[in-house]
């Protein structure tokens, strides 16, 4: 069977480092054409011989483009799998909340279209896929979940290699995307007593300002992935503040860094956690002192090893996806 994957293949954004191993899966069973062009021209020349040349294309990036590439493939009789990092539509309202209704109702008939023509949608995590299904019960019946392949041999080398955590030390990324948070832990640990350095990494966005004001803060902006990793095996602990994460491989990648971790409930990835408990979550994402009282406990009582030895590393591994991947591509084939 030969496969089209179209998205973004080249950032070093969360969502390119997994639409990479993604492509890694499916090579291990399918002849895997992609989009390799970058400016927008060179990327409409491509896209006919890749819809031309395949029996299922896989979008695997949210982008209007993906109107060019869907109608072709229809006609053609190709069959659409929509592979589902996030929904845009709730990301802008969080980043946005004053936007005027013009760019979210754009976002919408998107969402609606893209998810309408696809013979099957791939969501990153159980949670996520349900979320999804709650919003749009349409498309329920052609739902499934896979999890984001994490590299957690390459983090746990980093881990042996280094002089351990420094002390006192937390790090979030994802920069100053509302959606983070990460303003609201800044505070938190200003307002704990507790002598901490907060690390942050990530693009500006819409907070970054207000973050880097704080005192206890120091802004690291964009980092290669390399250097993301190096920075979480140097830190105490890892805070995922976020107001919905669809998995969280930054998470899973700072815990097999060595960092002790404190996350939201809302989070995909923590179906694959055995032993989470009470100080491990954060049930607020808003509330200062819990966040600042659970960091401070963690710097004493670290749940590093506790939920590394918990966790279902099998899950998030390149042959376990390709199994996933598999099955539900040659599913969709068969579904017409």
């Amino acid at each position: 069977m030969r496969i089209s994957l179209l998205g973004d293949l080249h950032s070093g954004t969360g969502m390119g480092n997994a639409n990479r191993e993604m492509r890694k899966s499916l090579q291990q069973f399918y002849e895997v054409r992609y989009s390799r062009k970058l400016r927008i021209v060179q990327r409409t020349l491509e896209l006919f011989p890749l819809i031309r040349n395949c029996d299922v294309l896989v979008i695997c990036t949210s982008t209007p483009f993906n109107y060019a590439a869907v109608i072709p493939a229809e006609i053609l009789g190709r069959r659409i799998v929509y592979f589902m990092h996030g929904l845009a539509s709730f990301e802008e309202r969080l980043e946005h909340p004053e936007q005027n209704g013009a760019k979210l109702n754009a976002i919408h008939r998107y969402e609606h279209f893209i998810l309408g023509h696809s013979d099957r949608i791939v969501c990153v995590s159980e949670l996520f896929m349900n979320r999804i299904k709650e919003r749009f019960p349409n498309c329920t019946e052609k739902m499934d979940y896979i999890w984001n392949v994490v590299d957690t041999e390459r983090c746990e080398k980093i881990r042996r290699k280094g002089n351990g955590p420094v002390p006192g030390t937390v790090l979030s990324t994802g920069g100053g995307r509302k959606q983070k948070n990460i303003n609201t832990v800044a505070s938190a640990l200003e307002e704990s007593g507790g002598d901490f350095v907060l690390h942050v990494a990530g693009e500006e966005f819409s907070e970054g300002a207000r973050i880097r004001r704080h005192r206890n803060v120091v802004w690291h902006g964009c980092l290669s992935h390399d250097d993301t990793l190096a920075l979480m095996a140097a830190t105490s602990v890892y805070v995922q503040n976020s107001s919905f994460e669809t998995f969280g491989i930054a998470l899973v990648e700072a815990l097999f860094c060595g960092c002790s971790i404190l996350v939201p409930e809302n989070t995909g990835c923590l179906s694959l956690f055995r032993d989470l408990r009470e100080e491990d979550l954060i049930r607020d994402v808003q509330d200062r002192e819990e966040i600042g009282r659970k960091v401070r406990y963690l710097m004493t009582h670290p749940n590093n090893e506790r939920l590394r030895k918990g966790f279902d590393k099998e899950a998030v591994t390149t042959r376990y996806q390709a199994e996933r991947l598999k099955a539900i591509i040659e599913a969709t084939a068969e579904c017409r």
